[in-house]
């Protein structure tokens, strides 16, 4: 029987290279058609640049990656476009038509700034054709994307733009699926619908490559290859992966923040039957909420509940908030404060403020833009800031990325990354809207003891999740959003 009978595909004894770095080196693994494999790791342990490997984004440079599910495909040359066949949805994904080098984070409320700016419906326009329209309807209907089609890219919430990246993916009807942490960023509802729905995917014979940072693996997933470190770790089936010894290693702190100071205030957030809307679409609706110092909240809603938004009003980003009765640290909205003088007591961390950062910078800059109201440093740091983002980076074990360059991180370092940023200041206001997309159990647990370490009763922190097991022990208050309403608990 020939060796590469039943093979879909295969790495043999290849060396793999992004950019300037050699990645993996010597490293074979073979996919059957019979299989479904999920890829999991440790933040860096290269899940990312394998997946980019596979769809031609980084080089083979040694060795061999035969694709034998695309034999029957080749050219008359010999040559084929991976991209035809295969479809990568990645939280990093490129929105080629969208230059956020552009753009700023605030335009992401204001209706009039964002002109110009590529909408939902032009974004599938662009980058599908020959669409079964039978397929797409229902496929948006499930995913209730119509709502969305007239909404600019950069306005729609986290949770939107992975539902509006999934659907063009699927609907591209691909041979081989790869999919990039496609749960982060979905509340419950909609990551149970995926999953059910890679299930129903590879039941029709699409092959699936997931790429895990957690337990959630569909039904259908056969086996599990965790990396470490641009290497091949362990090779479960699916049983033995959900049975194996999952202890995870904790560490102190003696990190030292700097003062905590700007703490004159008794009302961090004051909001007062305040309701934002687009044209007809009203996102908040009657909200009234006051947060005080010191007081830990989580804020919890379903995809598109109005969350983002809030957070907008509270962090001084919402042209809407001067048509609204708001009081952030004591003063009014409107009474002569700018958005800098606000900033400067707020720590922040979102799940899109990647996309924002100038492309040349590097990691140790974006972190040390989190002393300063914007997205890069106006200033020298002092020797205690410097040493502070150095022991926050080697609390991580991630001194090696202090230099290199912030766009070409995986997703897990550049979670880790802003997260260090939303802390150095040690304002006294920190806002972390789902800060634990991409980090695996083990990265979760230190931002934990760091966050733990970090709090005090001077300290107001508002926390936003999908999942309850991510929110910290010492938050006490909940503020529920749906379809734009509130609920305090």
């Amino acid at each position: 029987m020939n060796s590469s009978e039943g093979l879909f595909l295969e790495f043999k004894n290849a060396n793999i290279r992004k950019g300037s770095s050699s990645l993996f080196k010597n490293f074979s693994w073979q996919i059957r058609n019979n299989e479904q494999w999920a890829i999991v790791g440790n933040t860096g342990s290269g899940k990312t640049s394998l997946a980019e490997a596979i769809t031609g984004k980084n080089f083979i440079e040694q060795g061999q990656l035969h694709y034998y599910f695309l034999d029957n495909y080749k050219t008359e040359n010999g040559f084929i476009h991976l991209s035809n066949y295969i479809s990568y949805l990645s939280f990093k994904e490129d929105i080629h038509i969208i230059n956020y080098d552009n753009l700023y984070y605030q335009q992401r409320y204001n209706t009039r700034e964002a002109d110009g700016v590529i909408t939902v419906e032009e974004y599938f326009n662009a980058s599908l054709t020959d669409v079964d329209e039978e397929k797409k309807d229902k496929l948006f209907s499930l995913l209730n994307i119509a709502p969305l089609l007239p909404l600019q890219f950069v306005k729609l919430s986290n949770g939107q733009t992975r539902k509006v990246l999934i659907a063009r993916a699927l609907l591209r009807n691909p041979l081989l699926l790869i999919l990039d942490n496609p749960l982060m960023g979905l509340d419950v509802e909609s990551r149970q619908y995926l999953t059910e729905m890679i299930d129903n995917l590879i039941a029709e014979g699409i092959k699936v490559i997931l790429i895990s940072g957690n337990n959630e693996l569909p039904k259908r997933i056969t086996h599990v290859m965790e990396l470490n470190n641009f290497t091949v770790k362990n090779i479960y089936n699916k049983a033995e992966y959900e049975n194996r010894n999952k202890n995870i290693t904790t560490s102190s702190t003696t990190i030292q923040f700097k003062e905590l100071k700007d703490v004159d205030f008794e009302i961090v957030a004051q909001l007062t039957h305040i309701t934002i809307k687009y044209d007809e679409k009203v996102v908040l609706n009657d909200i009234s909420c006051t947060i005080k110092k010191g007081e830990k909240w989580a804020l919890l809603g379903p995809n598109g509940s109005g969350k983002t938004t809030l957070l907008s009003l509270i962090n001084a980003d919402h042209p809407q908030s001067y048509a609204n009765d708001i009081v952030l640290f004591d003063k009014q909205r409107g009474s002569g404060e700018s958005i800098w003088d606000i900033k400067k007591r707020i720590g922040f961390l979102s799940p899109e403020l990647h996309l924002y950062f100038p492309k040349h910078m590097k990691a140790q800059e974006v972190a040390a833009s989190g002393f300063f109201e914007r997205l890069y440093s106006n200033r020298e740091l002092s020797e205690q800031e410097n040493k502070l983002i150095v022991d926050l980076f080697n609390y991580y074990n991630l001194t090696d990325l202090l230099f290199k360059n912030f766009t070409f991180l995986s997703t897990g370092e550049q979670r880790i990354v802003l997260f260090i940023r939303a802390l150095v200041k040690n304002a006294p206001l920190l806002i972390l809207d789902e800060p634990f997309q991409g980090l695996d159990a083990q990265v979760i647990e230190k931002c934990h003891q760091l966050l733990n370490y970090y709090n005090n009763l001077n300290k107001t922190i508002v926390f936003v999740s999908h999942y309850k097991e991510e929110i910290p022990s010492f938050i006490d208050r909940y503020l529920l959003l749906k379809n734009g309403k509130a609920e305090i608990r």
